[in-house]
């Protein structure tokens, strides 16, 4: 399984990204080992979908970055707050994903900063 996250700072930015294993690369982000993240404070996990493959993560990943808004990266996890499995339009990859709020992803024991 592959997940396409992001991840916010104290300071409001935002890195958009994908991975096999969101806990250890939430941690690399926080000990400076990314190098856009890199000595930008603390990284807090903000939303986070799930993808069978690479492929569909890297164009989720893709699109939400083609996005270039704020206020569309904090649509997407102010519309999911409660979490839940929502189906893809057209415009992206065929592929169930789960929605996870920062509080349910606390509660799932990914490391947050």
């Amino acid at each position: 399984m592959y997940f396409v996250y992001i991840i916010k700072n104290p300071k409001g930015n935002y890195y958009i990204g994908y991975t096999k294993n969101i806990a250890e690369r939430i941690k690399r982000h926080n000990k400076n080992r990314s190098n856009f993240t890199k000595n930008k404070g603390s990284w807090t996990l903000i939303y986070k979908e799930s993808f069978l493959n690479k492929s569909d993560a890297i164009k989720r990943e893709n699109y939400i970055k083609s996005q270039k808004s704020k206020k569309f990266i904090e649509s997407l996890f102010n519309s999911q707050r409660g979490g839940g499995v929502v189906p893809r339009g057209s415009h992206k990859p065929k592929t169930l994903v789960q929605f996870q709020s920062p509080q349910q992803a606390s509660n799932a024991g990914v490391a947050q900063g």
